[in-house]
C-alpha cells in the first residue's frame, strides 16, 4: 500500500481512538488517555504498553510483533490522537515493533495547520 493509500484508509483512525476514550472515561485528558491505552493493551492484546510518568511529562511505549507498517500505524493514530485531544505535539520514535510516545502537559500548543508527519521524530 502506498502512502497515499494508508493515510486515506486511516484518516479517521485518531478520531475513532478519541471516541472511544470519551465513551470509557467521558473527558479526554492526558491521565484517561495513559489510562485507555494500557485498557486496549490488555484486553485487545496486539501491544504490549508501559506508561512512565513524571511532574506532567509522560512516555508512552508500545511493542508489538506485527513489524514496521504496524508501528507506522500506532505512530499515526497516537500523533494524531494527542495532537487532537490534548492540542500539543508529541514527539515519536519508532522501531520496527516498538513506538515511544513522548509529551508533555506544558508542552506549547499546536496549531491548526501542522500536518502529521510519517517519517519518526529524532528526540529533542
Amino acid at each position: 500500500m502506498n502512502e497515499q493509500a494508508y493515510l486515506a484508509a486511516t484518516e479517521h483512525a485518531p478520531s475513532t481512538f478519541l471516541e472511544m476514550i470519551r465513551f470509557w472515561y467521558k473527558r479526554v485528558d492526558a491521565e484517561t488517555l495513559c489510562a485507555f491505552c494500557e485498557k486496549l493493551s490488555k484486553y485487545v492484546g496486539t501491544t504490549q504498553c508501559e506508561i512512565d510518568k513524571n511532574n506532567g511529562n509522560y512516555t508512552i511505549t508500545l511493542e508489538h510483533d506485527f513489524g514496521v507498517k504496524y508501528s507506522l500505524h500506532l505512530k499515526r493514530v497516537y500523533e494524531l490522537g494527542i495532537r487532537q485531544a490534548l492540542g500539543i505535539e508529541p514527539r515519536i520514535e519508532m522501531t520496527s515493533n516498538s513506538v515511544f510516545v513522548k509529551f508533555s502537559e506544558r508542552s506549547p500548543k499546536v496549531t491548526s495547520n501542522s500536518k502529521p508527519t510519517t517519517e519518526a521524530l529524532a528526540w529533542e
